[in-house]
């Protein structure tokens, strides 16, 4: 006896799995279409942020005005924010660089303070030299008035001054006073 074996005529699911292959066929092609395009911006947000940097590092280096430098410091920090993702690959080595070149900015704007400081702090000493000096000096003119009005009534003769009687010697001499 032969047993009959059920032939396989057609597939139920043939129609539900080709149109299932072509829907993830469109699918991948469309998704290698994004990360292509993904890739592309990447690569030029990189280049993008590489002219931050550039720009950075000319600010960092030239910065002679702090009152030009800020303003044009915060402009390239919203221009990196505004930037969007890199290449994976840069992320890291870029980050790091462009934090190089803030600190930096930040060093010199710290030095500048000091500087800055350091001179208030001078030019603050020269001045209280200066009133010094010029205290000193009234004084000194004052000193030289009162001395100079002083010879001048020790010389006109009107210097006679009263002193009390037991300064005065009895004989008269070395006194100028009458005798009592």
């Amino acid at each position: 006896m032969e047993v009959e074996q059920p032939s396989v005529v057609s597939n139920p699911f043939a129609a539900l799995e080709n149109g299932f292959k072509a829907i993830y066929n469109r699918y991948k092609k469309e998704r290698a279409e994004y990360n292509r395009k993904l890739e592309a911006e990447r690569e030029e947000n990189l280049k993008k942020k590489q002219a931050v940097i550039d720009d950075l590092k000319s600010l960092v280096e030239k910065q002679d005005d702090l009152g030009t430098a800020f303003p044009a410091f915060r402009e390239l920090q919203a221009r990196w924010r505004a930037i969007g993702q890199v290449p994976v690959q840069n992320f890291r080595n870029l980050n790091d660089t462009y934090q190089f070149y803030v600190e930096q900015f930040y060093d010199k704007v710290q030095i500048n303070r000091d500087l800055r400081d350091l001179d208030f702090k001078k030019n603050l000493e020269a001045k209280e030299h200066s009133a010094r000096k010029r205290r000193n000096f009234l004084k000194v003119k004052t000193s030289l008035t009162h001395s100079r009005n002083f010879r001048n009534f020790m010389s006109s003769g009107k210097n006679s001054v009263l002193l009390p009687r037991s300064s005065v010697s009895r004989s008269g001499t070395g006194s100028r006073l009458p005798p009592p």
